[in-house]
């Protein structure tokens, strides 16, 4: 059964905890984040962080690119996968990624993309935030409808409460006017009390 990285920038604080682990997991011993597979991209207008990895496509735009079939799905983790040793380095997948997750490790010469780890992905491990998450594809599925479903909940709350509100100030308004009129209409002589 397939798992998918599962990304939450709402969750995520900009540590980049997780490029310094993958990094390091590539290459023991040195932590390079520019050879990083995954990128955590900073949205200033937003407020948020958006880690940016390889989605593992069902039909990958890189490898139909790739002129000389180096780069194949894992059997086992159903990630895809750059053969090193195949790779001529022509970059043509790099621009064929519509996500931007295939990068050069230009001091190796090698085209680098995120493998899962072998399906242990290191970026989940380490994420103190918990913004990264592997998943069976069914859970994501079910968790992404439920989170819709919250969303669209809450605004529906935010806006009930929203209406409340209006309509208590309107209504205090109007039953404080109401009630001035009704003693006007209830005085004896018509008279408006003081």
């Amino acid at each position: 059964m397939k798992k998918v990285l599962l990304v939450e920038p709402e969750e995520c604080g900009g540590c980049r905890t997780c490029e310094l682990i993958c990094s390091w997991s590539h290459d023991p011993g040195v932590i390079r984040p520019s050879v990083s597979r995954i990128k955590v991209l900073k949205r200033e207008e937003l407020g948020i962080n958006v880690p940016m990895v390889c989605a593992h496509c069902d039909k990958p735009p890189c490898r139909d690119a790739c002129p000389v079939n180096a780069i194949y799905r894992h059997e086992e983790t159903e990630a895809v996968i750059i053969d090193p040793d195949a790779c001529i380095g022509c970059r043509a997948c790099i621009v064929a990624c519509p996500w931007g997750a295939i990068g050069m490790d230009s001091e190796k010469k090698q085209i680098i993309k995120c493998d899962l780890c072998g399906g242990d992905p290191k970026c989940v491990q380490w994420c103190p935030r918990n913004a990264l998450r592997y998943e069976k594809a069914e859970v994501v599925t079910s968790f992404k409808q439920r989170a819709v479903m919250e969303n669209q909940v809450a605004k529906q709350l935010i806006q009930s409460r929203k209406d409340f509100g209006q309509k208590k100030v309107v209504l205090s308004g109007y039953s404080a006017r109401s009630d001035q009129s009704q003693d006007n209409k209830n005085s004896p002589s018509g008279e408006k009390k003081a």
